[in-house]
């Protein structure tokens, strides 16, 4: 009776570990091509991102090259980004809100994750400093790293950086009018 039993119970065994077996090899071949679509839509989002940021940097040349843009515009852009490297000191004696302004602060200053820390005080530097005193090479360099941190990393302070850098470079490359 014993040897009916191990013998029954090893045909169930074997059946359990052959489906398992089974389940598991058609499980790795459906979530093998479905990893190989999200790396496709991964691919064309990239492609989306860069072509729209792309797009911008154009019109942006484009209105450049016909002098539009000003400096209150590109000083506009470059404090915003400043904002997002550098908390407002408060001045404030209430206890509440110099905690509330550490906590912006915590948020803010620390520079995204994806950039080298070189990179971050780049753009910290970049953004700190008078339009006047900037290169159209430095404007070039914050929009590639802009760029990347948007593109590769998904994140939207990128397209921000961009954007402004792009715009800062418009201004700085105008054709400068007579004075």
């Amino acid at each position: 009776m014993p040897l009916e039993l191990v013998a029954g119970f090893g045909g169930v065994l074997v059946a359990i570990v052959a489906s398992t077996t089974t389940l598991a090899y058609w499980l790795g071949k459906k979530f093998t091509s479905i990893d190989a679509r999200f790396d496709r839509i991964e691919g064309w989002l990239r492609a989306l991102a860069s072509a729209m940021l792309e797009a911008h940097h154009v019109v942006v040349d484009f209105l450049s090259l016909k002098g539009l843009i000003e400096k209150k515009e590109a000083d506009y852009l470059k404090d915003r980004i400043r904002a997002l490297f550098k908390a407002k000191e408060n001045t404030s004696m209430n206890p509440l809100e110099k905690q509330r302004n550490e906590e912006v602060k915590s948020l803010r200053v620390d520079p995204p994750a994806s950039l080298r820390k070189e990179d971050a005080e780049f753009l910290r530097d970049f953004f700190e400093r008078d339009l006047e005193r900037l290169t159209v090479e430095e404007a070039e360099k914050a929009y590639e790293l802009g760029k990347r941190l948007f593109v590769e990393h998904a994140d939207e302070r990128g397209f921000l950086v961009a954007i402004a850098a792009a715009y800062i470079k418009g201004y700085l490359s105008r054709p400068k009018s007579p004075t």
